[in-house]
């Protein structure tokens, strides 16, 4: 059952329509622009952002774990600190161990190939000879090959070491694992030696973390945390570069929202406080209206409507009738929100200030094609009168689609009743029709209420 509420203050000796604003019931489907008499009434809120920075230049010069710490009024967790593990990085050595024996009379060359992604100013590979002599050992190669790679294309970049059969390179910069790091020989015109192609990782290369890395993964333990950036978390987590972001996920007030980073056992700078990049702001006056009504084709219609203040914003439907409209987000309506035919300026509803709600005894019955049939099921009113004495008389309305308001009943409330809850029997209203209730005092005037039900 709808339920369409009216109201009047102001009920005369004449007959008035029982609503707070006069309509001018239009006569064909028509756009209108919702304006409300207040600039308060705006759905220009706004999320409030909060932005923290790692200090540019920072890298991690101990391994450890920095933390993050949010502070949010009303949010689980806060001011907890939450880990994140920072590395400082792994220099990565790479192990050749020669094998065997140079023959008896297998004196001459070999090859040594040293490759990696810094090798030769990025070229990748460097081939050295290397002299061998009869009844060289596999230590004895060992030491040859350690002295002969002394070329700045490779020591520009890594560090030759080594003892005995072991000939070993250290990368002189953390940086990630490099898996064609890797030193080779083939016999050239010696023999005896068995090739060696493969290395041993003796340290596996990681990484320092910088300060993008160390925003990336503070990024990242923020949006795994349920309260702060998960799926029933309060913000959003963006940022790139340094930048740290966090987005409030509901529109609401300023909160004291700041991220602290602490680092310092790890060698990055301390920022405890970030910066306000837009304050929360829910506003004080009604952000959407509900429209509901009828269009061109008598066909039940609603859309939602984000107010502008005192700018007109125009409905997407065009409507024959607005049946009603209500506050939908935001708080109480601080203005006199109005509906009004784009093309020619008449009033077709209105929500008057601070009431959240149309309040017009004035409904366009839809034609929907159901095939049962609308009635209008009962009546609640009430009156009040500041002259004794005095009643006032309460007309229900109808008006077929293409003819004139007819009266059809009529009720008369006095000082001994002042209230009226009636039920009506097979009251049809039918489709395309206009039902409009209007009231007037015998003296004076009176303050009319109605609620009337139609399904």
């Amino acid at each position: 059952m709808k339920t369409i509420i009216g109201q009047s203050t102001s009920a005369s000796t004449s007959d008035v329509d029982i609503l707070t604003v006069a309509i001018t019931p239009p006569t064909a489907a028509r756009v209108h622009g919702l304006v409300s008499a207040s600039s308060v009434d705006d759905a220009s809120t706004q999320a409030q952002i909060e932005t923290a920075t790692v200090v540019s230049g920072d890298a991690v010069v101990t391994t450890g774990n920095a933390t993050v710490t949010v502070t949010s009024a009303g949010m689980t967790g806060s001011g907890s600190p939450i880990n994140v593990a920072l590395v400082q990085g792994t220099a990565q050595v790479s192990t050749m161990t020669v094998v065997g024996t140079v023959d008896a009379d297998g004196a001459g060359d070999i090859t040594v190939t040293v490759a990696g992604l810094l090798i030769d100013s990025g070229v990748g590979t460097f081939d050295v000879t290397v002299a061998v002599a009869n009844d060289d050992t596999a230590s004895d190669v060992g030491g040859k090959i350690r002295a002969a790679l002394t070329d700045s294309e490779i020591t520009d970049a890594y560090t030759i070491s080594g003892a005995t059969t072991d000939v070993i390179i250290t990368a002189d910069d953390v940086a990630a694992n490099d898996s064609t790091l890797n030193i080779s020989y083939v016999n050239d015109t010696a023999a005896g030696l068995t090739p060696v192609t493969a290395n041993t990782a003796t340290a596996v290369g990681v990484a320092q973390d910088l300060e993008d890395d160390i925003a990336t993964k503070i990024r990242a333990v923020l949006v795994a945390n349920a309260n702060i950036g998960g799926e029933t978390g309060k913000f959003t987590i963006s940022g790139t570069g340094t930048a740290i972001i966090l987005t409030a996920n509901v529109i609401a007030a300023n909160d004291a929202l700041n991220i602290d980073i602490d680092a310092a056992s790890t060698g990055i700078t301390t920022a405890a406080t970030s910066v306000a990049t837009q304050a929360g702001s829910l506003g004080t006056g009604a952000h959407a209206v509900l429209v509901k009504g009828v269009d061109g084709d008598y066909k039940e219609v609603q859309e939602t409507v984000w107010l502008n203040g005192i700018v007109a914003v125009n409905t997407t439907l065009s409507y024959r009738f607005i049946n009603e409209m209500t506050i939908i987000s935001g708080l109480v309506n601080a203005g006199a929100i109005s509906a009004t035919a784009a093309n020619d300026d008449t009033v077709t509803c209105t929500i008057s200030a601070t009431e959240g709600k149309s309040q017009q005894a004035y409904y366009m019955i839809p034609d929907n094609g159901q095939a049962a049939k609308v009635y209008f099921k009962n009546l609640y009113a009430d009156t009040m009168s500041g002259t004794g004495d005095a009643y006032t008389t309460l007309k229900i309305w109808t008006k077929e689609a293409g003819g004139t308001m007819i009266l059809t009943r009529t009720f008369k409330l006095d000082d001994n009743k002042t209230f009226l809850d009636y039920d009506f029997v097979d009251f049809h209203l039918p489709p395309r029709s206009l039902v409009k209730m209007t009231g007037a005092a015998s003296a004076g005037s009176s303050n009319i209420g109605v609620a009337m039900g139609i399904e």
